[in-house]
């Protein structure tokens, strides 16, 4: 999940802060197409703070992920949600205090995206931007700060005939772990152990995109043992 602060600000003279608190559960989706049914699933949006609060919906796609070529674009229309097989509803909502909102997120079930993988992102943002005012003995020296968090889901849909195929190849001092499969994974727990069964992490966790490749450089000779996780699914693989 990503957050990301806008701050708006009326440069007087006292300060007082308050937040726009809303907070989006689940943070990342997997969603598995079914054959017969549309995959679908709601994002719960809840307003903690004591006054109504507005929210934006933005859906965007992620193309050509990790690579030179990855860009985000916005869809902002129905026919640009068409073009990439997706729905989500509503786009905007209004979230009296204490209480919380659903936004159902989904695929179009049909040929054309059953198989394909795809990376979405979907942003929210809270637009109340309403100014507290702070006591003052001066009537006209106030200033007023409305700190907006916006959230962003990541959501991975995933093929109906997922293919899981990370190859590892060694040369020299490096490792290139290289996805030849249709989805992406993550991998984890990179060590390299001695005879004596000391192991040592040799890089941190990385998702690893379809079509990707990802080099590490290693400190020592020997075999080298990772994990490729997908979804829930974890294979543990040693490269010699």
């Amino acid at each position: 999940m990503k957050k990301r602060l806008k701050i708006i600000l009326l440069p007087i003279a006292l300060l007082s802060i308050s937040y726009a608190a809303i907070r989006v559960q689940p943070i990342v989706l997997n969603q598995i197409p079914n054959a017969n049914i549309a995959a679908r699933e709601d994002l719960t949006v809840t307003n903690s703070d004591k006054q109504t609060e507005y929210v934006v919906v933005t859906p965007m796609i992620l193309l050509n992920a990790g690579t030179k070529k990855e860009k985000t674009i916005k869809l902002d229309t129905p026919e640009e949600l068409r073009k990439y097989g997706l729905f989500i509803t509503p786009r905007r909502l209004i979230i009296p205090a204490k209480q919380s909102k659903d936004v159902r997120i989904g695929f179009i079930n049909s040929k054309r995206f059953l198989n394909e993988a795809q990376i979405f992102h979907v942003r929210f943002d809270p637009v109340n931007a309403s100014t507290v005012k702070a006591k003052s003995n001066d009537k006209n020296q106030s200033v007023g700060v409305k700190v907006l968090i916006s959230y962003t889901v990541v959501v991975f849909k995933q093929p109906l005939k997922p293919n899981v195929n990370v190859q590892a190849v060694r040369s020299g001092d490096k490792i290139t772990f290289m996805n030849k499969g249709n989805v992406s994974v993550f991998l984890s727990g990179i060590t390299q152990c001695t005879v004596n069964n000391i192991c040592t992490q040799v890089a941190s966790a990385h998702r690893l995109y379809k079509n990707n490749n990802w080099s590490v450089t290693l400190k020592r000779p020997g075999p080298v043992r990772y994990s490729v996780i997908y979804i829930d699914q974890k294979n543990t693989h040693t490269s010699t």
